[in-house]
C-alpha cells in the first residue's frame, strides 16, 4: 500500500498522491506497535486483548482525521511520523538488547543494527541532503539520469522497515519456543524461516518405531520356527 501510494505521489505530485503516500506510513507504525504487544503472547488466551486492537484502530482513525486537518503543515506530519519511528526503534532495541530471547538474541541484534544503519545512517542522512541541499546537486542529477538523494532515501527507509518486520517474526518464533533461522531469497533478500528441528525429531521417532516394529517381527519369526 505504501509503495503504491508513493508511486502515485511521485508520478502525479498531487494532493491525493500525498495522502496515499503519507497516511499509510502512519498506519504502518501503528500496526508495528500492535505486533510488538501481541508478540509477547504464547497462545490465543494470552494474545493482546481486543481492547488493545480497538485502541490501535481508534488511534489510526484519529491519525487520519488529524492528518486531513494538517496536511498542508508538512512539518507536523514529519514530527508525528518521526516520533512513532523513534518509539519503534527504542522499543525494539529494548527487546533485542535487554530481553532474553535465547539463541535468537544474536539474530535480533544484527537485524536491529542493520535496520538502524539503513534508516538513520543512510536514509535520514540523504533525506536531509535532499530536503536542504537539493539545488547544489541538481546538475549531478541530470548527469546520473535523474538519480536523486530522495531515491536512495526510499531504498534505505524501505529496507529498514523490512528488517524491522523480520525482527517481529524472530520475536514471535522465539516467544513460541521455535528456532528462527536467517535464509536468503534470490541470493540478496534476507528472510526469516523456522529451523526444521521438529521435522528431524519426527523422522527420528518414526525411524525408531519402524526399527522396533521390525525387531518385533523378527522376534516373532524366531519364536514360530521351533513349531514347524
Amino acid at each position: 500500500i505504501i509503495g503504491a501510494g508513493s508511486v502515485t505521489l511521485h508520478t502525479t505530485l498531487s494532493s491525493l498522491g500525498q495522502k496515499l503516500d503519507e497516511i499509510p506510513m502512519l498506519w504502518m507504525c501503528t500496526v508495528i506497535f500492535y505486533c510488538i504487544l501481541d508478540n509477547k503472547s504464547k497462545s490465543k488466551k494470552e494474545a493482546a486483548s481486543s481492547v488493545v486492537a480497538y485502541s490501535c484502530l481508534a488511534f489510526v482513525v484519529c491519525q487520519t482525521l488529524i492528518y486531513f486537518r494538517i496536511q498542508s503543515l508538512y512539518e507536523v506530519f514529519v514530527m508525528g511520523y518521526l516520533t512513532m519511528v523513534l518509539t519503534i526503534m527504542f522499543w525494539t532495541a529494548k527487546i533485542c538488547w535487554l530481553d532474553d530471547k535465547g539463541e535468537a538474541q544474536g539474530l535480533l541484534r544484527n537485524l536491529w543494527l542493520f535496520s538502524v544503519l539503513n534508516y538513520v545512517v543512510i536514509g535520514s542522512t540523504v533525506w536531509m541532503l535532499d530536503m536542504y541541499a537539493c539545488e547544489p546537486w541538481r546538475e549531478y542529477y541530470d548527469v546520473l539520469g535523474g538519480m536523486t538523494w530522495h531515491i536512495i532515501w526510499h531504498f534505505g527507509a524501505g529496507l529498514a522497515t523490512y528488517c524491522t518486520i523480520q525482527q517481529l517474526i524472530v520475536q514471535r518464533l522465539a516467544t513460541l519456543g521455535l528456532q528462527p533461522k536467517l535464509a536468503w531469497k534470490f541470493r540478496f533478500l534476507p528472510i526469516i524461516v523456522q529451523e526444521a528441528t521438529g521435522r528431524r525429531r519426527k523422522v527420528a521417532t518414526s525411524s525408531g518405531s519402524e526399527s522396533d516394529s521390525s525387531k518385533g517381527t523378527r522376534r516373532s519369526s524366531r519364536l514360530r520356527t521351533p513349531g514347524k
